[in-house]
Formats: C-alpha cells, sequence, structure tokens
C-alpha cells in the first residue's frame, strides 16, 4: 500500500466533512463577493487595493505580475495532475476549471497574502487580509470545490511564487 492512498482517503474523509458542516457558507453572498477577490477577475481589484492602502507601484506592479505567472503555473499543473473536483458541476468554463488540484484561488490568496505581511506594516490590515483568506480557503472547500488538501497546498504554491521573486529583488 503506498503512502498516497491513505492521505487521499484521509483528505476526502475531512473535506467531505466539512462541506456537510460549512457548506452553506460556500453560497453566502458575502462570502462570494470575497471570493471574487481571489479569482482572476478581481486582479484589477487587488492591483487598486493594494496602490491604497500604501504599496509602492513597483510591488503592486510585481504582485500583479505574480499573480498572472501564479495562474498560468497553476492551470498546468491542474492539467498534469487531473485530480477531479468532490463536487462536480454541470458547467466547466474553461478545461482547467474540471479540476481541483491545486487550488487557483488559494494560491493567489498565499501571494497576495505574502506581499502584504512582507511589504506593509500595519497589523490590522494583516489581520484582515488573513481573515479574509481563511474565509475564502475556506469557502472553497465548504462548496465542494476542492479538498481541503488542494487548499493547503495552494496557499504553500502561492506563497512560494511570491516568496522567490521578493527574495531576489529585497
Amino acid at each position: 500500500m503506498s503512502v498516497h492512498k491513505p492521505i487521499v482517503t484521509l483528505d476526502s474523509h475531512v473535506s467531505k466533512k466539512i462541506h456537510e458542516t460549512w457548506g452553506m457558507l460556500g453560497k453566502h453572498p458575502f462570502v462570494m463577493a470575497m471570493r471574487f477577490i481571489g479569482d482572476q477577475k478581481g486582479y484589477p481589484i487587488v492591483f487598486l487595493f493594494s496602490l491604497i492602502v500604501g504599496l509602492s507601484l513597483l510591488q503592486s506592479v510585481l504582485l500583479t505580475i505574480n499573480l498572472v505567472v501564479l495562474t498560468i503555473f497553476m492551470m498546468v499543473l491542474k492539467l498534469k495532475v487531473r485530480r477531479q473536483r468532490p463536487i462536480q458541476k454541470q458547467e466547466n468554463l474553461h478545461i482547467f476549471d474540471e479540476f481541483s488540484f491545486p487550488s487557483g484561488h488559494a494560491g493567489r490568496i498565499g501571494t497576495i497574502l505574502t506581499y502584504f505581511v512582507v511589504f506593509h506594516g500595519n497589523p490590522i490590515l494583516m489581520v484582515l487580509a488573513i481573515v479574509w483568506g481563511f474565509i475564502v480557503c475556506l469557502q472553497r472547500v465548504a462548496s465542494g470545490e476542492h479538498y481541503l488538501m488542494d487548499v493547503i497546498v495552494g496557499l504553500f504554491l502561492g506563497f512560494i511564487v511570491a516568496y522567490l521573486p521578493m527574495s531576489l529583488l529585497y
């Protein structure tokens, strides 16, 4: 028996429990609005918000570039791994939307959080960003769109994709 199978089984079991317990959270309008910012369509909002809260123009541009690079990386990874979503939707807009691993929303959250933690010293903003990230990641599992492991790996990849270029520049 490989190590992979028990991990996937546990991941499926825990994700199902989260979906059963928190499933209605995934449909709440406020949570859906917060989720939108973690979507690719939210890039202009993230860019403008990063400028408003005090990131420099260069940092805001780098954040946006990181988000685009991360999205492309996640699409390729999804097509390579091809893990089916816990709950299949009838409408899939893009081929990479069929697959759940890793979570692109969680990856983008990881990238955005990394920028705010590294570049922004306002603890209130950092706490709000972390709460926002937690809610969006919970929504991804609660709605049945991702397994918990998809979200954890997505967050980690988002941190890495953001941190590596920053560590070279700063």
